[in-house]
């Protein structure tokens, strides 16, 4: 699920980025509410992942909070019912409007008139989409929506810069309706500020877990018994090696990352392993000079970077002191001399 707010509202997120938190708390709360409903149980609740976000195609700053929703609710005995309708998506704007506005107005950003002219408007600005349902055990649906969910706010492939240096171009799949065409063109400067907008508070939280996935119920269920105590694990050896899910696990991810299996030889393509591990300096010395790579190795250190030059303080040059003596020894012309 998306759920966003208008261009109105968006810079009363953007002046106090701690909104953000407050929006994606209204979105969950707005989905919480339906799918009780929907149960006819109030007292039990849904497990929910939330994202918020700050960008839009263009790199706008476009506020708007993004759920993973489980398709039903949990009760306190940890029985799981299953909600078969789908919230119409006009319905689950119609709520999550009433309650941003709510938010906005209790805080005192917005006033009684604007919030009379948002609603007199045939289309608010306010936006809600229903994605598809995914099933329990499509574990690569669950991921790629996740990683939708969580990706950062600009797309490397999306960055078109000229040779000059003068223009950086940041493309779009769709027509923006605001701009008119799928790309924005910017100064470098500019550019950089737009992509600093997007850049969370120290300690800002841009992921939650709500309902039956937050920490607070976790921790009750543990204490109910609904949940296996967590295993202390004994101190591993030095000599002891990880997992095969673990080393598998290592690999997968660095495989999503750079793009490359590194268990797999780029020569042949056979999955390796590891034979052997060399220590000794003699032995490796040897096997640097069969493969000649005895020079590479041997090539001295770059010398660190030289340190930078001191900024001045703002008092010692940009602003230094009144020249007081010449000052103290001045003659003053009288009054009379000024006036005539």
């Amino acid at each position: 699920m998306v759920l966003s707010v208008p261009r109105r509202l968006r810079p009363f997120f953007q002046r106090n980025r701690e909104r953000l938190a407050r929006l994606a708390r209204v979105a969950w709360e707005t989905v919480k509410e339906l799918l009780q409903d929907a149960a006819g149980d109030s007292e039990a609740v849904p497990g929910g992942v939330g994202c918020v976000q700050t960008y839009g195609n263009l790199l706008d700053f476009h506020p708007h909070s993004h759920l993973l929703i489980s398709w039903g609710v949990f009760t306190r005995a940890g029985d799981f019912r299953p909600v078969e309708a789908v919230p119409d998506a006009e319905v689950l704007e119609r709520l999550f409007r009433h309650k941003v506005l709510r938010l906005l107005q209790d805080e005192g950003a917005i006033g009684p008139e604007v919030v009379a002219n948002l609603l007199s408007w045939k289309h608010t600005g306010f936006g809600a989409h229903v994605g598809d349902p995914i099933a329990a055990d499509d574990a690569r649906a669950r991921e790629a929506v996740a990683s939708y969910l969580a990706h950062p706010p600009v797309v490397l492939a999306r960055i078109v810069g000229r040779g000059d240096g003068d223009r950086i171009v940041y493309r779009s799949d769709d027509i923006h309706p605001r701009h008119g065409a799928n790309f924005r063109a910017f100064d470098p400067l500019d550019f950089i500020a737009e992509v600093v907008a997007h850049i969370p508070d120290t300690h800002e939280k841009t992921r939650m877990m709500y309902g039956w996935y937050s920490a607070k119920t976790r921790s009750w269920r543990r204490a109910q018994g609904l949940l296996p105590p967590v295993p202390k694990a004994a101190p591993a050896a030095e000599s002891d090696r990880a997992p095969l899910s673990v080393r598998r696990s290592w690999a997968r991810l660095v495989k999503k990352v750079y793009e490359a299996d590194p268990l797999i030889c780029n020569r042949c393509g056979a999955t390796m392993r590891i034979v052997a591990f060399i220590e000794d300096p003699i032995t490796i010395r040897r096997i640097l000079d069969h493969l000649k790579l005895a020079d590479a190795e041997s090539e001295p250190a770059r010398a660190p970077p030289p340190k930078a030059t001191p900024v001045p303080q703002a008092h010692d040059d940009f602003y230094p002191d009144p020249p007081w003596e010449d000052i103290a020894n001045a003659v003053w012309p009288e009054d009379d001399q000024i006036a005539g």
